[in-house]
């Protein structure tokens, strides 16, 4: 180094020394030959050294440089002459050997000093470095994206652009670059439209939209455009970010699929329209046959007519099932079926169901049980008219497909809790299973175990897919256990909120039955699982058998012990010893005669009540047993043991047509269909009614404005005025404190119709096809029902008439019809017991006809009442309005003694 240099530093250096160690960068003195005079702390740590070290050794030995070329050195000292002041530095990436091997980057920046002297600021170039390679990979990630961006300055000028830009518009960055973005600009928008964007832009809000843009090959695209400001720190805009994205098919597609929607909602409603004439249309004419074919059925009839007219009642109830399927499920499928939210109890719902599958099950000679298990509540919300449709569909399939064995139907709590529950319901059978690979099909429409043109079954393979599609808008699950050629269980569950109260057929019993000893005979285990059960809960001391032959061994062996049964619950049809036997044997023998006796029997031939009374029987129970009519027996039996009077707790539930006759007046009948109108004036006409008629509401508002009437029917679909507008039209013109009911007649059974007929003034809603029973039954509900007063059980002046004056002939007349009445009754009881509608409903006719003739009123009204009950085949209630019968029998014969 020459002296004029080594002066220079001198002069250069201490002055600054200070500062120069104070600087937060490494700082390096050399001259051009790289030569290093000086160096501050922060220098040394970066390149690990004493200075020592530095001081007089060259860069080249310091730093490993990457300079190119056969002599480093030389090209060294010519990079370093080169250097320029201030304005012209010198940047470098070189090395700081390092032990590991691999050198430390570090960031030189060379400036001349003068004199042949130059600085060297060193940095640590690890972060910047890292930094680079981060911004590369941003880069690179904005350019494998899908939507297209760009970025502008603050004054909006283009500065980048990714690959997808490139694309979508033909650009290229080197073709954007410093001009504004309104390259893209279609001429599809307004000005006002740009100036609203940029103007949500400028204030630092970001811009979200659809528009039109142009390319480079001047087509158009449409573009979801986000436009967002890049803000500094100090929060100013530094640019702004624009990203978009080509959404012309999406948009289109979207277009596509709105129209569709529309178009497909438009069906719906038309279906649904369909639907609702359809329902109108089908049961109009059904409502006719079934009327007509009723009415015929009263008449004189031989053999031969009367099975006629049985095949086509018959016949026509399937059909109204079938069409009734058919309307449910599109009625399901337009979401036009309502799910009703009403408090029934549960436990005699499932009994009912399983009264209605008795008869057909003891026709198939095979077993018919049903246990609701005491934890289910006594009263619940619901839809009872949905849950009893699941339920005797599953049981009537269950029923089918089973040829031997039995069939269970089963409820009890799956998920208990004080104030809602899920009830599991069960039908299980030893029928004929279902292959595995049909058994996740078999909910689904139209689709059957058996779909051959030979199918031994039948069926319309809708019933299922009904079932589970109700279950299901009941908030429920419902699936299929099943194993081919053993069986299958059905089952479903449902969410219940719970009624804190307890009807009467659900509480204790009221005569204390605790302790009673009772010995159960059946060789069905489930039957004596079942009995057992109920005796359990009732605090009973239960035994069962398998046969008789056991059973009465067992029962002498326990009067020895001086401990004999209180009851035994006897199975009729058994192997062996049946159960009449078995009772005869029991009753003769001293030692077991005190037991009182009650059968279970499924036999279904006349005559069978007095057989067992015979044989010594207290009571006579029909399978399936339910909870209610097994109580009810050993309460009899209870208070007969005990010597106790049992009182009678009144009929739970709503109102029968066995509380009395209805009382007589004038009805309008308001119905456009001919047909129709005569169907319903005839039974007005059978329910002892005044009618005139109206053809349509215009029609029947000028026959009010003349007369009064006590009720008025009318059809809701008619020409000129319906009813709905009908019954608008009388409630405006009805004085304050007059109000006629107005009953609906209609076809249709749509969602909604029946709120549409209340909020037009109806009070009540009668379905067609019309029957009998639920016209009376709608009448019953707003006139009231008269009862006998003062025990006046027969009418004098009908009996006289009828005997044209003669007292005698009218006392015979008397003799006779009781005579004829107590067989009529018993045949109507029998048809209770063996589930026969039709026998109740002929028994029932014949009675009410003589009684009518004799003036025996509440004989007459209790007749008719079991008539209309097997014309409607419903026998739910029969059993306690035979009751209510042979208690006025026993007035009327006490009526005719008092006479003599």
């Amino acid at each position: 180094m020459s002296s004029t240099t080594s002066s220079a530093l001198d002069a250069a250096a201490l002055p600054h020394d200070r500062i120069f160690e104070a600087t937060g960068e490494g700082l390096l003195i050399l001259d051009v030959d790289g030569v290093v005079h000086h160096a501050n702390a922060f220098a040394l740590g970066l390149l690990n050294r004493e200075i020592e070290d530095v001081r007089g050794r060259t860069v080249s030995d310091l730093l490993a440089v990457p300079i190119p070329g056969d002599d480093p050195d030389a090209a060294l000292r010519m990079i370093l002459r080169s250097v320029g002041g201030p304005d012209e530095p010198e940047h470098l990436i070189v090395g700081v050997p390092q032990a590991t091997g691999r050198p430390l980057p570090i960031d030189v920046t060379l400036t001349a000093l003068g004199e042949g002297l130059l600085v060297a600021v060193i940095r640590d170039a690890m972060d910047r470095l890292r930094n680079e390679k981060e911004l590369r990979l941003y880069k690179r990630a904005v350019d494998f994206t899908s939507e297209a961006i760009l970025y502008t300055c603050r004054k909006g000028l283009i500065r980048t652009v990714n690959r997808a830009f490139v694309d979508l518009t033909g650009y290229e960055l080197e073709e954007v670059e410093g001009r504004t973005p309104r390259v893209l600009k279609s001429g599809e928008h307004s000005d006002e439209f740009y100036a609203d964007m940029w103007g949500s832009i400028a204030n630092g809000g970001r811009w979200r939209g659809d528009l039109v843009n142009r390319r480079k090959d001047g087509t158009t695209y449409l573009a979801n455009l986000t436009i967002s400001p890049i803000v500094r720190d100090d929060g100013s805009v530094q640019g702004y970010v624009g990203i978009q994205e080509d959404v012309t098919r999406k948009r289109a597609a979207e277009r596509e699929l709105a129209e569709a929607k529309e178009a497909a909602v438009a069906a719906g409603r038309a279906k649904s329209d369909f639907l609702a004439n359809m329902s109108h249309e089908i049961r109009t004419p059904m409502n006719a046959i079934i009327g007509m074919t009723e009415l015929l059925g009263d008449t004189r009839l031989d053999v031969e007519q009367r099975e006629f007219v049985d095949t086509v009642s018959t016949s026509a109830d399937s059909l109204l099932r079938l069409i009734n399927d058919i309307l449910d499920f599109s009625k399901i499928e337009a979401r036009k079926l309502e799910i009703e939210e009403v408090e029934f109890d549960l436990a005699r719902l499932v009994d009912q169901v399983a009264g209605m599958g008795a008869r057909k099950a003891h026709q198939k000679r095979i077993e018919l049980a049903c246990m609701v298990y005491a934890n289910v509540p006594p009263l619940v919300r619901g839809d009872p008219t949905r849950v009893r449709q699941v339920l005797l569909n599953l049981l009537t399939n269950a029923i089918k497909f089973t040829g031997e064995g039995e069939v269970v139907l089963r409820a009890r709590v799956a998920e208990p809790g004080e104030d809602r529950v899920r009830v599991r319901f069960e039908v299980q059978d030893t029928g004929i299973g279902i292959p595995s690979d049909r058994a996740s099909t078999v909910f689904d429409p139209f689709t059957q175990v058996d779909a051959s043109t030979t199918r031994k079954y039948g069926g319309t393979g809708l019933g299922l897919a009904i079932v589970k599609q109700l279950v299901e808008l009941m908030g429920g699950e419902i699936g299929v256990d099943t194993i081919e050629g053993q069986g299958s269980t059905f089952w479903f569950e449902l969410p219940f909120d719970v009624e804190h109260g307890s009807p009467a057929e659900r509480r204790a019993p009221r005569v204390d039955v605790r302790g009673l000893r009772v010995l159960v005979v059946d060789d069905n285990a489930t039957n004596r699982r079942i009995v057992e059960t109920h005796l359990s809960s009732w605090g009973c001391d239960a035994e069962s058998c398998a046969d008789a032959e056991t059973a009465l061994r067992r029962a002498r062996d326990a009067a020895a012990a001086g401990q004999p049964f209180d009851v035994g619950v006897i199975d009729f049809q058994m192997p062996g010893m049946d159960g009449a036997e078995l009772g005869r044997h029991l009753k003769s023998d001293p030692a077991t005669a005190t037991t009182e006796l009650i059968m279970l029997t499924s036999m279904t031939r006349g005559g069978e009540r007095e057989r067992m009374e015979q044989a010594g029987f207290r009571k006579c129970l029909s399978k399936p047993v339910t909870r209610r009519s097994l109580l009810r027996a050993f309460e009899e039996a209870a208070a007969l043991i005990r010597h106790t009077e049992l009182k009678r707790s009144s009929m739970v539930g709503r109102k029968s047509v066995v509380d009395g006759d209805l009382v007589g007046g004038r009805v309008l009948l308001v119905e456009d269909n001919p047909v129709n109108r005569r169907v319903a004036c005839r039974m007005l006409q059978k329910l002892g009614f005044e009618y005139e008629t109206a053809e349509d509401g215009a029609q029947a508002l000028k026959i009010l404005a003349s007369s009064g009437f006590d009720l008025i029917i009318s059809d809701v679909q008619m020409p000129v005025m319906d009813g709905l507008a009908l019954a608008a039209a009388i409630r405006e013109r009805e004085p304050e404190g007059v109000h006629v009911p107005i009953i609906a007649m209609t076809a249709h059974a749509m969602q909604g119709d029946r709120e549409k007929c209340l909020a037009a003034g109806m009070d009540g809603y009668v379905a067609k096809p019309v029957r009998i029973a639920a016209l009376k039954e709608a009448i019953d509900t707003w006139l009231r029902p008269v009862s006998p007063q003062g025990g006046e059980w027969i009418d004098e002046d009908a009996l006289m008439a009828a005997a044209d004056g003669d007292v005698d002939f009218a006392r015979e007349l008397l003799e006779m019809f009781l005579g004829e009445a107590a067989a009529r009754i018993d045949e109507l009881a029998q048809a209770v017991d063996d589930g026969d509608g039709g026998v109740l409903r002929r028994a029932g006719h014949r009675l009410k006809g003589g009684a009518a003739c004799l003036g025996a009123e509440p004989l007459r009204a209790h007749a008719e009442s079991l008539e209309l009950m097997g014309a409607a085949d419903d026998l739910s209630g029969a059993a306690d309005v035979i009751e209510h019968l042979r208690r006025d029998f026993e007035q009327a014969k006490g009526a005719l003694a008092r006479r003599s």
